[in-house]
Protein backbone atom coordinates (compact mmCIF):
# COMPACT_ATOMS: atom_id res chain seq x y z
CA UNK A 1 0.00 0.00 0.00
CA UNK A 2 1.47 3.35 -1.03
CA UNK A 3 1.61 6.37 1.28
CA UNK A 4 -1.38 8.14 -0.30
CA UNK A 5 -3.69 5.13 0.08
CA UNK A 6 -2.44 4.50 3.62
CA UNK A 7 -3.21 8.12 4.59
CA UNK A 8 -6.69 7.85 3.11
CA UNK A 9 -7.42 4.70 5.10
CA UNK A 10 -6.17 6.27 8.32
CA UNK A 11 -8.21 9.44 7.72
CA UNK A 12 -11.31 7.38 6.96
CA UNK A 13 -10.90 5.31 10.13
CA UNK A 14 -10.45 8.44 12.25
CA UNK A 15 -13.54 10.06 10.68
CA UNK A 16 -15.65 6.97 11.28
CA UNK A 17 -14.43 6.86 14.88
CA UNK A 18 -15.30 10.50 15.48
CA UNK A 19 -18.76 10.05 13.94
CA UNK A 20 -19.36 6.99 16.11
CA UNK A 21 -18.23 8.89 19.21
CA UNK A 22 -20.51 11.83 18.44
CA UNK A 23 -23.40 9.48 17.80
CA UNK A 24 -22.79 7.77 21.15
CA UNK A 25 -22.68 11.12 22.97
CA UNK A 26 -25.88 12.24 21.24
CA UNK A 27 -27.59 8.98 22.16
CA UNK A 28 -26.53 9.27 25.79
CA UNK A 29 -27.69 12.87 25.91
CA UNK A 30 -31.08 12.07 24.41
CA UNK A 31 -31.78 8.99 26.49
CA UNK A 32 -30.04 9.68 29.77
CA UNK A 33 -33.43 10.96 31.00
CA UNK A 34 -32.27 14.39 32.19
CA UNK A 35 -30.72 17.55 30.81
CA UNK A 36 -27.86 19.13 32.71
CA UNK A 37 -29.54 22.52 33.11
CA UNK A 38 -30.80 23.93 36.39
CA UNK A 39 -34.37 23.66 37.55
CA UNK A 40 -36.02 26.94 38.56
CA UNK A 41 -38.29 27.63 41.53
CA UNK A 42 -39.55 31.22 41.72
CA UNK A 43 -41.39 31.91 45.00
CA UNK A 44 -43.41 35.12 44.97
CA UNK A 45 -45.20 36.31 48.12
CA UNK A 46 -47.77 39.06 48.61
CA UNK A 47 -46.85 42.06 50.77
CA UNK A 48 -43.67 40.65 52.33
CA UNK A 49 -41.53 43.38 53.97
CA UNK A 50 -37.82 42.89 54.55
CA UNK A 51 -38.05 44.53 57.98
CA UNK A 52 -39.94 41.54 59.40
CA UNK A 53 -37.64 38.82 58.05
CA UNK A 54 -34.97 37.65 60.49
CA UNK A 55 -32.46 37.18 57.63
CA UNK A 56 -32.80 40.94 57.02
CA UNK A 57 -32.37 41.79 60.68
CA UNK A 58 -36.00 41.57 61.81
CA UNK A 59 -36.40 40.48 65.44
CA UNK A 60 -40.15 40.12 65.96
CA UNK A 61 -40.21 36.48 64.83
CA UNK A 62 -37.74 33.99 63.40
CA UNK A 63 -38.02 32.78 59.79
CA UNK A 64 -35.44 29.96 59.82
CA UNK A 65 -36.14 28.54 56.36
CA UNK A 66 -35.89 31.89 54.63
CA UNK A 67 -32.75 32.44 56.71
CA UNK A 68 -31.37 29.17 55.34
CA UNK A 69 -31.94 30.32 51.77
CA UNK A 70 -30.15 33.59 52.51
CA UNK A 71 -27.27 31.91 54.38
CA UNK A 72 -26.73 29.41 51.58
CA UNK A 73 -27.11 31.96 48.80
CA UNK A 74 -27.24 35.64 47.91
CA UNK A 75 -29.31 38.27 49.70
CA UNK A 76 -30.05 41.53 47.91
CA UNK A 77 -30.42 44.47 50.30
CA UNK A 78 -31.57 47.10 47.79
CA UNK A 79 -34.30 45.49 45.72
CA UNK A 80 -37.38 47.53 44.88
CA UNK A 81 -40.71 46.37 43.51
CA UNK A 82 -41.99 47.42 40.10
CA UNK A 83 -44.93 44.99 40.42
CA UNK A 84 -43.94 43.11 37.27
CA UNK A 85 -44.34 39.54 38.52
CA UNK A 86 -47.53 38.85 40.47
CA UNK A 87 -49.60 42.03 40.71
CA UNK A 88 -53.16 42.17 39.41
CA UNK A 89 -52.16 44.07 36.31
CA UNK A 90 -52.47 42.69 32.81
CA UNK A 91 -49.02 43.89 31.71
CA UNK A 92 -47.45 42.36 34.82
CA UNK A 93 -48.94 38.95 34.12
CA UNK A 94 -48.03 39.26 30.44
CA UNK A 95 -44.38 39.34 31.50
CA UNK A 96 -44.79 36.08 33.41
CA UNK A 97 -46.61 34.51 30.46
CA UNK A 98 -43.87 35.61 28.08
CA UNK A 99 -41.17 34.32 30.42
CA UNK A 100 -42.86 30.92 30.57
CA UNK A 101 -43.23 30.86 26.79
CA UNK A 102 -39.53 31.61 26.23
CA UNK A 103 -38.49 28.93 28.73
CA UNK A 104 -40.80 26.41 27.06
CA UNK A 105 -39.17 27.18 23.71
CA UNK A 106 -35.88 26.29 25.40
CA UNK A 107 -37.30 22.88 26.41
CA UNK A 108 -38.26 23.80 29.99
CA UNK A 109 -41.43 22.35 31.48
CA UNK A 110 -43.27 25.21 33.19
CA UNK A 111 -45.89 25.34 35.94
CA UNK A 112 -47.83 28.13 37.63
CA UNK A 113 -49.26 27.31 41.06
CA UNK A 114 -51.02 29.50 43.62
CA UNK A 115 -52.16 33.09 43.38
CA UNK A 116 -52.94 34.53 39.95
CA UNK A 117 -55.39 37.39 39.49
CA UNK A 118 -55.64 37.76 35.72
CA UNK A 119 -58.35 35.97 33.73
CA UNK A 120 -56.74 34.81 30.50
CA UNK A 121 -57.45 31.92 28.17
CA UNK A 122 -53.90 31.57 26.85
CA UNK A 123 -51.66 30.72 29.79
CA UNK A 124 -48.44 29.54 28.07
CA UNK A 125 -47.73 27.16 30.95
CA UNK A 126 -47.57 23.38 30.70
CA UNK A 127 -49.42 23.06 34.00
CA UNK A 128 -51.53 25.49 36.02
CA UNK A 129 -53.21 25.13 39.41
CA UNK A 130 -54.52 28.52 40.43
CA UNK A 131 -56.19 29.87 43.55
CA UNK A 132 -59.63 31.09 42.46
CA UNK A 133 -60.11 33.69 45.21
CA UNK A 134 -56.94 35.14 46.81
CA UNK A 135 -58.91 36.01 49.97
CA UNK A 136 -59.75 32.36 50.67
CA UNK A 137 -57.43 30.92 53.31
CA UNK A 138 -59.46 27.86 54.36
CA UNK A 139 -60.61 25.08 52.04
CA UNK A 140 -60.14 27.23 48.92
CA UNK A 141 -61.15 26.52 45.35
CA UNK A 142 -58.43 25.88 42.75
CA UNK A 143 -58.54 25.92 38.98
CA UNK A 144 -56.39 23.02 37.77
CA UNK A 145 -55.90 23.28 34.02
CA UNK A 146 -59.46 24.58 33.63
CA UNK A 147 -61.22 22.36 36.20
CA UNK A 148 -62.47 23.90 39.48
CA UNK A 149 -62.26 21.86 42.66
CA UNK A 150 -62.28 22.64 46.37
CA UNK A 151 -59.28 21.56 48.43
CA UNK A 152 -59.42 20.82 52.16
CA UNK A 153 -56.90 22.53 54.39
CA UNK A 154 -55.01 25.78 54.85
CA UNK A 155 -54.11 27.63 51.67
CA UNK A 156 -50.31 27.87 52.14
CA UNK A 157 -50.11 24.14 52.90
CA UNK A 158 -52.23 23.29 49.86
CA UNK A 159 -50.20 25.45 47.47
CA UNK A 160 -47.01 23.75 48.67
CA UNK A 161 -48.58 20.29 48.32
CA UNK A 162 -49.43 21.12 44.72
CA UNK A 163 -45.92 22.41 44.01
CA UNK A 164 -44.33 19.24 45.37
CA UNK A 165 -46.79 17.09 43.45
CA UNK A 166 -45.86 18.87 40.21
CA UNK A 167 -42.15 18.21 40.83
CA UNK A 168 -42.88 14.55 41.59
CA UNK A 169 -44.98 13.95 38.46
CA UNK A 170 -43.21 16.16 35.91
CA UNK A 171 -41.37 14.95 32.82
CA UNK A 172 -37.95 14.17 34.31
CA UNK A 173 -36.30 14.34 30.89
CA UNK A 174 -36.71 18.11 30.94
CA UNK A 175 -35.66 20.80 33.41
CA UNK A 176 -38.59 22.62 34.98
CA UNK A 177 -39.51 26.17 35.93
CA UNK A 178 -42.01 26.40 38.77
CA UNK A 179 -43.75 29.73 39.46
CA UNK A 180 -44.88 29.30 43.04
CA UNK A 181 -47.12 32.14 44.30
CA UNK A 182 -48.34 32.65 47.88
CA UNK A 183 -51.15 34.87 49.15
CA UNK A 184 -50.00 34.06 52.71
CA UNK A 185 -49.10 37.56 53.90
CA UNK A 186 -51.80 39.46 52.06
CA UNK A 187 -53.28 42.36 54.06
CA UNK A 188 -56.44 40.29 54.65
CA UNK A 189 -54.44 37.33 55.97
CA UNK A 190 -55.94 34.73 58.31
CA UNK A 191 -53.66 32.40 60.34
CA UNK A 192 -53.68 28.60 60.15
CA UNK A 193 -55.45 26.85 63.02
CA UNK A 194 -52.08 25.57 64.34
CA UNK A 195 -50.96 29.18 64.84
CA UNK A 196 -54.17 30.72 66.18
CA UNK A 197 -53.55 32.63 69.39
CA UNK A 198 -49.80 32.07 69.22
CA UNK A 199 -48.89 35.69 69.99
CA UNK A 200 -52.02 36.71 71.92
CA UNK A 201 -49.99 37.66 75.00
CA UNK A 202 -47.12 39.31 73.11
CA UNK A 203 -46.93 43.11 72.89
CA UNK A 204 -45.15 44.20 69.73
CA UNK A 205 -43.58 47.63 69.12
CA UNK A 206 -45.61 50.12 67.11
CA UNK A 207 -44.49 50.29 63.47
CA UNK A 208 -45.65 53.26 61.41
CA UNK A 209 -47.54 53.53 59.08
CA UNK A 210 -48.62 49.93 59.67
CA UNK A 211 -50.46 51.25 62.72
CA UNK A 212 -52.65 53.45 60.52
CA UNK A 213 -53.50 50.53 58.24
CA UNK A 214 -54.38 48.24 61.12
CA UNK A 215 -56.93 50.50 62.79
CA UNK A 216 -59.00 50.39 59.57
CA UNK A 217 -59.40 46.60 59.84
CA UNK A 218 -62.65 45.12 61.09
CA UNK A 219 -61.86 42.34 63.56
CA UNK A 220 -65.47 41.29 64.07
CA UNK A 221 -65.39 37.79 62.63
CA UNK A 222 -68.90 37.83 61.18
CA UNK A 223 -68.25 41.06 59.28
CA UNK A 224 -64.62 40.62 58.24
CA UNK A 225 -64.31 37.02 57.10
CA UNK A 226 -67.74 35.50 56.37
CA UNK A 227 -66.53 33.64 53.28
CA UNK A 228 -63.75 31.87 55.20
CA UNK A 229 -66.07 31.02 58.08
CA UNK A 230 -68.52 29.48 55.62
CA UNK A 231 -65.73 27.38 54.14
CA UNK A 232 -64.37 26.08 57.43
CA UNK A 233 -65.07 22.57 58.65
CA UNK A 234 -66.71 22.32 62.10
CA UNK A 235 -63.32 21.53 63.63
CA UNK A 236 -61.61 24.49 61.94
CA UNK A 237 -64.43 26.85 62.90
CA UNK A 238 -64.35 25.68 66.51
CA UNK A 239 -60.61 26.39 66.79
CA UNK A 240 -61.04 29.74 65.09
CA UNK A 241 -63.93 30.91 67.24
CA UNK A 242 -62.15 30.09 70.51
CA UNK A 243 -59.70 32.89 69.70
CA UNK A 244 -62.05 35.17 67.80
CA UNK A 245 -64.84 35.18 70.38
CA UNK A 246 -62.36 36.57 72.93
CA UNK A 247 -61.43 39.28 70.45
CA UNK A 248 -65.05 40.23 69.92
CA UNK A 249 -65.55 40.58 73.68
CA UNK A 250 -62.48 42.85 73.85
CA UNK A 251 -63.87 45.04 71.06
CA UNK A 252 -67.05 45.59 73.06
CA UNK A 253 -65.09 46.52 76.18
CA UNK A 254 -62.82 48.99 74.35
CA UNK A 255 -65.42 50.75 72.19
CA UNK A 256 -65.69 53.62 74.67
CA UNK A 257 -61.93 54.23 74.46
CA UNK A 258 -60.93 54.80 70.78
CA UNK A 259 -57.22 55.14 71.45
CA UNK A 260 -57.09 51.91 73.42
CA UNK A 261 -59.17 50.16 70.77
CA UNK A 262 -56.83 51.34 68.00
CA UNK A 263 -53.79 50.13 69.91
CA UNK A 264 -55.45 46.76 70.44
CA UNK A 265 -56.41 46.52 66.74
CA UNK A 266 -52.82 47.15 65.74
CA UNK A 267 -51.57 44.36 68.00
CA UNK A 268 -54.13 41.90 66.57
CA UNK A 269 -53.29 42.89 62.99
CA UNK A 270 -49.58 42.33 63.54
CA UNK A 271 -50.17 39.07 65.43
CA UNK A 272 -52.22 37.68 62.55
CA UNK A 273 -49.71 38.89 60.00
CA UNK A 274 -46.71 37.38 61.78
CA UNK A 275 -48.43 34.03 62.28
CA UNK A 276 -49.16 33.81 58.53
CA UNK A 277 -45.47 34.53 57.97
CA UNK A 278 -44.72 31.47 60.08
CA UNK A 279 -46.87 29.26 57.83
CA UNK A 280 -45.13 30.73 54.79
CA UNK A 281 -41.70 29.98 56.23
CA UNK A 282 -42.73 26.46 57.25
CA UNK A 283 -43.91 25.67 53.74
CA UNK A 284 -40.79 27.04 52.10
CA UNK A 285 -38.93 24.70 54.46
CA UNK A 286 -41.06 21.78 53.28
CA UNK A 287 -40.13 22.47 49.68
CA UNK A 288 -36.42 22.78 50.51
CA UNK A 289 -36.51 19.46 52.40
CA UNK A 290 -38.26 17.70 49.53
CA UNK A 291 -35.66 18.93 47.02
CA UNK A 292 -32.88 17.91 49.41
CA UNK A 293 -34.37 14.44 50.00
CA UNK A 294 -34.66 13.84 46.25
CA UNK A 295 -31.12 15.04 45.52
CA UNK A 296 -32.30 17.98 43.40
CA UNK A 297 -31.63 20.88 45.77
CA UNK A 298 -28.21 21.92 44.48
CA UNK A 299 -29.28 21.79 40.83
CA UNK A 300 -32.27 24.03 41.50
CA UNK A 301 -32.23 27.81 41.46
CA UNK A 302 -34.52 28.98 44.26
CA UNK A 303 -35.57 32.62 44.20
CA UNK A 304 -37.79 34.23 46.83
CA UNK A 305 -39.16 37.74 46.45
CA UNK A 306 -42.33 39.78 46.77
CA UNK A 307 -44.41 41.63 44.21
CA UNK A 308 -45.16 44.41 46.70
CA UNK A 309 -44.22 45.19 50.26
CA UNK A 310 -46.27 45.93 53.35
CA UNK A 311 -45.92 49.64 54.08
CA UNK A 312 -44.01 49.66 57.35
CA UNK A 313 -41.69 52.57 56.67
CA UNK A 314 -42.72 55.21 54.13
CA UNK A 315 -39.09 55.94 53.30
CA UNK A 316 -38.10 52.35 52.67
CA UNK A 317 -40.31 50.47 50.23
CA UNK A 318 -37.84 47.67 49.64
CA UNK A 319 -38.77 44.11 48.82
CA UNK A 320 -36.81 40.97 49.73
CA UNK A 321 -34.82 39.16 47.08
CA UNK A 322 -32.97 35.96 47.97
CA UNK A 323 -31.36 33.62 45.43
CA UNK A 324 -29.89 30.20 46.24
CA UNK A 325 -27.87 28.41 43.57
CA UNK A 326 -24.67 26.84 44.97
CA UNK A 327 -23.32 26.03 41.50
CA UNK A 328 -22.84 29.77 40.91
CA UNK A 329 -23.37 31.52 44.25
CA UNK A 330 -21.14 31.38 47.33
CA UNK A 331 -22.74 30.99 50.74
CA UNK A 332 -23.50 34.09 52.83
CA UNK A 333 -23.24 36.43 49.83
CA UNK A 334 -24.80 39.89 50.19
CA UNK A 335 -25.32 42.48 47.47
CA UNK A 336 -25.99 46.20 47.87
CA UNK A 337 -26.58 46.71 44.15
CA UNK A 338 -29.78 48.58 43.36
CA UNK A 339 -32.19 46.34 41.47
CA UNK A 340 -35.88 45.67 40.98
CA UNK A 341 -37.89 42.51 40.68
CA UNK A 342 -38.15 43.30 36.96
CA UNK A 343 -34.56 42.06 36.81
CA UNK A 344 -35.73 38.54 37.66
CA UNK A 345 -37.08 37.99 34.14
CA UNK A 346 -33.75 38.46 32.28
CA UNK A 347 -31.86 36.79 35.14
CA UNK A 348 -33.83 33.56 34.79
CA UNK A 349 -33.46 33.59 31.03
CA UNK A 350 -29.73 34.15 31.37
CA UNK A 351 -29.20 31.36 33.91
CA UNK A 352 -31.27 28.90 31.90
CA UNK A 353 -29.35 29.61 28.69
CA UNK A 354 -32.39 31.14 27.03
CA UNK A 355 -31.94 34.04 24.61
CA UNK A 356 -32.89 37.36 26.22
CA UNK A 357 -35.09 39.60 24.00
CA UNK A 358 -33.44 42.91 23.17
CA UNK A 359 -36.42 44.99 24.40
CA UNK A 360 -36.83 43.30 27.77
CA UNK A 361 -37.30 45.35 30.94
CA UNK A 362 -34.53 44.99 33.52
CA UNK A 363 -31.04 43.49 33.38
CA UNK A 364 -29.69 40.06 34.25
CA UNK A 365 -28.24 39.81 37.76
CA UNK A 366 -26.20 36.74 36.84
CA UNK A 367 -22.91 38.74 36.77
CA UNK A 368 -23.51 39.57 40.46
CA UNK A 369 -23.31 35.86 41.29
CA UNK A 370 -19.77 35.63 39.99
CA UNK A 371 -18.42 38.38 42.27
CA UNK A 372 -20.13 37.29 45.52
CA UNK A 373 -22.72 40.05 45.44
CA UNK A 374 -20.46 42.97 44.53
CA UNK A 375 -21.33 45.29 41.66
CA UNK A 376 -19.75 43.95 38.46
CA UNK A 377 -18.47 46.42 35.87
CA UNK A 378 -21.13 45.26 33.40
CA UNK A 379 -23.88 46.56 35.70
CA UNK A 380 -22.27 49.77 36.99
CA UNK A 381 -24.06 52.05 34.52
CA UNK A 382 -27.36 50.27 35.07
CA UNK A 383 -27.01 50.62 38.84
CA UNK A 384 -26.35 54.35 38.46
CA UNK A 385 -29.55 54.69 36.43
CA UNK A 386 -31.54 52.72 39.02
CA UNK A 387 -30.11 54.87 41.81
CA UNK A 388 -31.13 58.01 39.92
CA UNK A 389 -34.70 56.69 39.63
CA UNK A 390 -34.75 55.95 43.37
CA UNK A 391 -33.67 59.51 44.22
CA UNK A 392 -36.24 60.96 41.84
CA UNK A 393 -38.97 59.03 43.65
CA UNK A 394 -37.62 59.95 47.11
CA UNK A 395 -36.75 56.34 48.00
CA UNK A 396 -34.05 56.68 50.63
CA UNK A 397 -32.20 54.03 52.64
Amino acid sequence: MNFKKKSTVIFTCISVGIIALLATISFLFLFSGKENRPNIVLIMVDDLPIELLSCYGGNLIQTPNLDQLANEGLRFDNCFSTKTILNANSSDHTNSLELSNLLRQNNYQTALIGKWTLATKKMNFDFTNLLVNPDDFYNPDFNENGKIRRENGYVADIITNKAIRFIKTRDTKKPYALFFNFNATDKNCIPATRHLGLFENTIFPVLQPLYQSSIQKDFNSQAAIPENLNRMTPSQKSSFMVVNSKRNETIKLLKSSPNSLNTWKYQQYLRDYLTTMLSLDENIGRLIKYLEDTGELNNTIIICSSNTTLNINRKQLKTPLIIRYPVKIKTNSVSNIYCTNADLFPTLLDISGTKIPYNIEGRSLKPVFEVSGKTPETLTKYESLTNLIRKKNNLTN
